[in-house]
């Protein structure tokens, strides 16, 4: 059945391929299509017009980045290109206040936003796509195939909200949510990218968009496999182990719009592998401890109805489905399935030029199983139901400055009802300064496994409180014609954290924290246009974080992190260096077993030059692509997290080098 969606995608692809070449195409198509507008547009608009970016995750509605509730950055398509992208990933790593992470067994492949990593599992970041949540039931967080099977080709623009976004977006959404945004209003045309590299790494992504009158579609996949890594890796004092770790998966998009009516659907894959420890004690293991490949693999649907009822009321129903599966494939063997199931009502009302009013209400259902393989290893089969509403209000009293209020009330069945607030202040005193004063909650709910497990060295607990978390920022931005910069200070509160508690004799259990933790720090991001042409990236993070009366750093992130790249494209050119910089981490996680996680730089380049301009030709659009991933050859290997301690696990093989061709129609 899946690889029937994803068959059904690549054909809908090739067919549009047909449809841009054999149908009634408009004279100006190779003026408008997707592939080639992007430096005609660029071209087209002014400096300010660059830096003056709408955005809608903060509101749910389209307004000015510097006027959006929230610490909010985007990352454009003209960006994407400039810098090169491989996967979601690597967009997400350029961005600022993330760090690279990774977790021991079910998710090889993560991010960490403000140096929150204080969950065994990537639960504090709610993926959204165009809006929509794409949530994983069983652990509360699992994306791995997103980030490195999505395909970028169809990504519009990505926003990354850094902070609790709880009160329009429910649990998960706690130290951040990334939005991301595809193609819209989809013209006649499309691309599709084949690049090959290393011996034995080949990849290839593509979309193509279409439109009959009111009804139209977007479509896009892409295929990666990357060089196999062979790596040496020791768990114990007396287990040494070669294996190679695989890297490769596919992914695909399709989106149909017609008349108010939007389907969404992707299905992504990733194979990678995992490394761990004997957790379990006394119980003899074939081949000692455990290694081997595993698959993750994710659907994601949203069907949604948009109507305009008057000129003060605008309604959105959506249902959205998004199905997880894992498979393990060497002992311990779970094979996990599980869903997540949300009706949303949202009300947009406007009855007022200065007055915003956004209200929700929705229900949810998700729900899990995972097999028993072996005796000594846990089965799960539980669901949980929950409901929420929820209202979001900006007023614009004077013209520079604006205020926001929000409550979401939410009752999960089994559990008391909670509350989050938000409110905040947006002044403006003059035309290119702008200051954000924020206070926001967030939930995140505990996950079945919490819950429910039942396994030897690892039980949930039904009792367990929602983790809450209170944030305050401070921020301020300059923005001129062709520049901005802005700081911002945070300060973030945990309490009620559900952590793995470690007891002697096993089993452990699932427990809150009686600690509260806190997160303190400062960030910096830039841009600046020297011309329209030529333009520079930064940012900057310094954190530190404190459980009780710690020493601090209690999360596997560094304290310090920048980021920064410079860009130039013009006639049909492009090249772009980019270098994300992540400090050392707390002596608490030197490693016993394998390389110990020391500071880092991923130095990227790219290179494209559209030789069809050389030859004059106005389709195909044939572009030449040159890149270079992790330039400085470094091998980073991260701690591991969980019950599994003092070990690290290869994250980042070193060097790697690309060569293709981008085709547009």
């Amino acid at each position: 059945m899946l690889k029937f969606l994803f068959g059904f995608m690549m054909v809908m692809l090739l067919f549009s391929m047909v449809l841009a070449h054999g149908g009634d195409v408009p004279d100006d198509t190779s003026e408008n299509s997707i592939d080639t507008s992007r430096l005609e547009v660029l071209m087209e608009l002014s400096l300010a017009d660059l830096l003056n970016l709408t955005v809608i995750t903060t509101s749910k509605l389209e307004e000015k980045l510097s006027e959006a509730p929230g610490v909010i950055s985007v990352v454009t398509r003209d960006e994407i290109e400039r810098f090169g992208a491989r996967t979601l990933k690597d967009i997400l790593l350029r961005m600022p206040s993330t760090a690279l992470s990774a977790i021991y067994m079910t998710e090889r492949s993560t991010v960490a936003i403000r140096g929150d990593q204080l969950s065994p599992a990537s639960n504090h970041i709610l993926l959204l796509i165009n809006g929509r949540p794409v949530r994983e039931a069983e652990e509360g967080g699992i994306k791995s195939e997103m980030f490195e099977s999505f395909p970028v080709a169809v990504i519009d623009r990505i926003e990354v909200v850094r902070g609790p976004g709880s009160v329009l977006y429910g649990s998960n959404a706690f130290s951040g949510v990334i939005n991301v945004i595809t193609k819209s209003e989809p013209e006649n045309g499309g691309n599709i990218s084949f690049f090959g590299g290393v011996p034995g790494a080949f990849r290839s992504t593509g979309c193509a968009g279409y439109r009959f009158d009111d009804f139209s579609f977007l479509v896009g996949g892409q295929y990666k496999n990357a060089k196999a890594w062979n790596v040496k890796f020791q768990a114990d004092d007396t287990v040494f182990r070669n294996f190679t770790i695989p890297d490769n998966g596919f992914g695909s998009y399709c989106e149909l719009n017609y008349r108010g009516i939007r389907y969404m659907t992707s299905f992504d894959h990733w194979r990678n592998f995992y490394a761990i420890q004997k957790y379990i004690p006394d119980v003899p293991v074939p081949g000692e401890n455990a290694y081997g490949n595993i698959d993750w693999d994710k659907w994601f649907n949203d069907l949604g109805y948009t109507k305009k009822i008057n000129d003060i009321w605008e309604m959105t129903v959506n249902a959205t489905y998004t199905q997880s599966w894992l498979d393990v494939h060497s002992f311990p063997n779970p094979k996990r399935n599980s869903y997540d199931l949300t009706g949303e009502w949202t009300n947009f009302f406007r009855p007022r030029e200065n007055l915003n009013v956004v209200v929700g209400i929705l229900g949810n259902r998700i729900a899990g199983s995972q097999n028993r393989t072996m005796p000594s290893i846990a089965s799960l089969d539980d669901f949980q139901n929950s409901f929420s509403g929820y209202i979001q209000t900006d007023y614009r009293f004077i013209p520079e400055v604006k205020v926001i209020a929000g409550l979401q009330g939410n009752k999960a069945v089994g559990f008391d009802p909670d509350i989050n607030p938000r409110f905040g202040l947006i002044w403006s005193p003059k035309d290119i300064v702008t200051v954000k004063a924020l206070y926001s909650t967030a939930f995140r709910a505990p996950t079945i496994q919490e819950q429910y497990l039942d396994a030897p060295t690892l039980r949930g607990t039904r009792t367990l409180k929602p983790e809450k978390v209170r944030t305050v920022d401070f921020g301020i931005t300059i923005q001129t014609e062709n520049a901005s910069i802005g700081l911002n200070n945070f300060y973030s509160k945990i309490s009620n954290s559900i952590y793995q508690q470690q007891i002697i004799p096993p089993p452990n259990r699932y427990a809150n924290s009686s600690i509260p933790t806190t997160i303190v720090g400062m960030e910096l991001e830039g841009k600046y246009f020297i011309t329209k042409e030529l333009m520079a990236v930064g940012s900057g993070l310094f954190q530190k974080n404190t459980t009780g009366d710690s020493a601090g750093n209690m999360m596997p992130v560094p304290e310090a992190s920048a980021k920064g790249g410079i860009s130039y494209s013009a006639n049909g050119f492009t090249a772009g260096v980019f270098n994300i910089y992540e400090g050392a981490l707390h002596p608490r996680y030197h490693a016993t077993y394998n390389k110990t996680r020391e500071a880092f730089s991923l130095l990227n380049a790219t290179l494209k030059y559209e030789i069809s301009r050389a030859f004059k030709l106005e389709v195909p659009v044939i572009t030449l692509d040159i890149e270079g991933y992790n330039l400085l050859d470094e091998e980073i290997w991260l701690p591991s997290t969980g019950l599994a301690k003092n070990y690290t696990i290869p994250e980042i093989q070193g060097f790697s080098f690309y060569c293709g061709v981008t085709v547009g129609f």
